[in-house]
């Protein structure tokens, strides 16, 4: 592999655990295995300016669904 640059991967989210799970199988991990492939996962949590580390905000207007707060982005 020499000569060639590895893709670099920065995923953000507010699930890490389970994001993991899926570049751990299959043509994923053979290319992280062959260093074709790096992924770097930053967890959103660690960037909530609140103690509990919340990102969730309330939906503008009321009403059902989840909303992502803007400061952690």
């Amino acid at each position: 592999m020499s000569g060639k640059k590895i893709k670099k991967f920065h995923i953000i989210t507010a699930l890490p655990g389970v994001i993991d799970s899926y570049f751990r199988g299959g043509m994923m991990k053979k290319a992280l295995d062959k260093k074709m492939i790096s992924i770097k996962e930053h967890n959103l949590h660690d960037y909530s300016s609140n103690k509990y580390g919340s990102v969730d905000d309330t939906p503008y207007g009321g009403g059902a669904g989840m909303v992502l707060q803007v400061e952690p982005i």
